[in-house]
């Protein structure tokens, strides 16, 4: 990914992080700050995972067990995971009740240990990926790993599915990877550091190392509803890349006026991403799941960012204006059956996310008078009223989630993700502030 837009909000001590929700688990909140020192970030394709430092305990090379439907069949989970001040993992209740520690204690408390970050629902809500730096007694930089576990088995122990190659600093600082579920909770996307630049890794769940699909950055990428294929937007080009065959990806368009196409996560879901004409301006298009049919939305003069409602009827695009990158300058609400914008709000906005029932939308503005306040509203889009929520100082983790909130909220098929709200209240609770002014070619 790259930093679009510059996040000015105040450094502060997170008191708890990275706070999901398995009934709508999906994408994770961002990581903690990593205790392990890093070195150079050019590395190689990583080699199979079996082992781990003695500081921690080996994980189990026995697979979590991975559903085999879309139908989410399972017992229903309704926890929240999180990571504590420690920089493990728990899980909880929603009431605080049954708290429970899904990461092995160390071995060797009084030496290094791993640090777990990335509690990643699958939209199945049975499992977690985690992202963790875990010493290494040959490396002192130590390797960061991304694991699977089992939240109701917790015991069975971690299975490694992805390792960066040795030197890795991860995606960001503090951000080791950018773990993506498919909606059938079968696979995983895995964006990390690659060859000597971020790369797409596809991972099968299992001991099998994740194979490195498409390099490059920037990089954004997401599932098509039915999890058969993957949109990835690596620096201008949207590519399609079908993982049960393993073949060539296939271009579907060309702009870096947007971070992250959208795939409807309704079946038979359509396709939104930006691409640009001869005249250099560009249009926000939706197009069937195979890139076909395709159709304009509106003009796009600078950058964009879009997000389907859940039923997959109605598509909110942001736009930015002139002098203004950090917000967009109106927020637009597109009827896909209609072929027309039903409702335009003038902002500025910075961030916007749709509710689960699909009836409203939830946007953060900059508090003018005070850099590190966001004042966070409702809009109901059939309305057009507008409804003031609260104004609140975030969580660095939660500022640097909304620099990306497109990627954070994105979602497909019928599994259900990690929303704006039960993030605004975890950050509301911990009553911590957000930070980040920076811009940086890099990120997942």
């Amino acid at each position: 990914m790259s930093w679009r837009r510059a996040l000015a909000l105040p450094l502060a001590a997170p008191v708890m992080t990275a706070i999901v929700v398995a009934c709508s688990g999906g994408q994770s909140g961002p990581p903690i700050q990593p205790p392990v020192a890093t070195a150079d970030a050019s590395v190689a394709v990583p080699s199979p995972v079996t082992t781990v430092a003695s500081a921690v305990p080996a994980p189990t090379q026995t697979p979590a067990p991975v559903p085999t439907a879309t139908s989410f069949a399972g017992p229903s989970v309704d926890r929240i995971a999180f990571v504590g001040t420690d920089s493990q993992i728990y899980t909880i209740a929603p009431d605080g009740s049954g708290r429970r520690q899904i990461t092995p204690p160390p071995a060797n408390a009084a030496g290094p240990v791993a640090a777990y970050t990335w509690p990643t629902w699958s939209p199945d809500a049975q499992s977690l990926l985690l992202s963790a730096a875990v010493p290494d007694a040959d490396y002192p930089g130590g390797r960061l790993i991304v694991y699977l576990v089992d939240e109701g088995s917790p015991q069975t122990g971690l299975v490694s599915v992805h390792q960066d190659g040795l030197g890795s600093q991860g995606i960001l600082p503090g951000v080791y990877h950018y773990a993506i579920w498919s909606p059938d909770s079968r696979r995983a996307a895995i964006i990390a550091v690659g060859l000597d630049d971020l790369a797409v890794f596809v991972s099968g769940l299992d001991v099998s190392p994740a194979r490195p699909v498409i390099g490059g950055a920037p990089l954004y990428m997401t599932w098509s509803w039915d999890s058969q294929r993957m949109y990835v937007h690596q620096q201008s080009r949207l590519l399609m890349y079908t993982p049960s065959t393993g073949g060539a990806s296939r271009a579907l368009g060309a702009s870096g006026r947007y971070q992250v196409p959208m795939a409807a996560p309704s079946p038979g879901g359509r396709l939104a991403y930006v691409t640009d004409g001869p005249d250099g301006v560009g249009d926000v298009v939706i197009s069937d799941s195979d890139g076909g049919n395709r159709e304009a939305v509106v003009q796009v003069f600078g950058a964009a960012a879009m997000q389907w409602s859940p039923d997959g009827r109605r598509l909110a695009i942001g736009l930015t204006v002139r002098g203004d990158e950090r917000n967009y300058g109106e927020l637009l609400i597109a009827d896909v059956a209609l072929s027309k914008v039903v409702t335009r709000i003038e902002g500025p906005i910075f961030s916007f996310e749709w509710s689960s029932d699909a009836g409203r939308i939830l946007f953060s503005q900059h508090v003018a008078e005070n850099a590190g306040l966001l004042r966070w509203s409702v809009l109901d889009p059939d309305a057009g009223a507008i409804t003031p929520v609260v104004e609140l100082l975030l969580t660095s983790e939660f500022g640097l989630r909304l620099v990306y909130f497109d990627q954070y909220a994105n979602r497909t098929g019928s599994g259900r993700r990690t929303g704006v709200t039960s993030s605004l209240r975890a950050s509301f609770r911990t009553g911590s502030q957000a930070r980040r002014s920076a811009r940086q070619s890099r990120s997942g």
